[in-house]
């Protein structure tokens, strides 16, 4: 075998056997098209419970006066706790670091799991305690996301990656 044989089992062999791939094969894999999924269907149910939060809680707590301040005072700690995710990343870092891409992505199944259970209850420390999932699920998923493409396919193409998994979520999205 001549030198042109020998660079692709190198690329390979540094890179992974994903990121040596050309774009085109790359988005038909299954890893990628797995990656897509789960990204849409987190990031579209993070969205539906980000766009409703208000209008889900006035509908819990009632049309009385009291109900509504209730709901007005738990939709203030929601936007409060909202951009508290970041907390979470030391963890998320480590397990992105030391762990298959996998173990992330149990721990955001996981976090929606949590946070969808906790939504259906009416008790106050319930709600605030699934507001700060939300939260830690937000900067999980993304993190996730992140570190998964490059993991996985490389920094080459990785823009077009992003922006073909976030086209998608965009038209599950509308979908929805």
């Amino acid at each position: 075998a001549g030198p042109a044989s020998e660079g692709k089992p190198q690329a390979a062999a540094v890179l992974g056997p994903l990121q040596a791939l050309p774009f085109e094969e790359q988005v038909r894999t299954r890893q990628f098209i797995h990656l897509a999924c789960f990204t849409a269907v987190h990031a579209v149910r993070l969205n539906f419970v980000l766009g409703t939060v208000a209008q889900q809680l006035a509908a819990k707590e009632g049309p009385t006066q009291s109900g509504a301040a209730r709901a007005e005072s738990l939709s203030a700690a929601f936007s409060a706790l909202l951009p508290c995710g970041f907390l979470g990343l030391p963890v998320i870092s480590w397990l992105l670091e030391f762990k298959r891409v996998a173990v992330s992505c149990l721990l955001v199944d996981s976090l929606g799991l949590a946070y969808g259970l906790l939504l259906a209850s009416s008790a106050r420390p319930c709600l605030l305690a699934a507001f700060c999932l939300v939260a830690l699920s937000q900067q999980c998923l993304y993190s996730t996301f992140f570190a998964a493409v490059a993991k996985r396919f490389g920094f080459l193409h990785y823009g077009k990656h992003v922006g073909l998994i976030n086209l998608g979520v965009t038209f599950v999205g509308a979908a929805q």
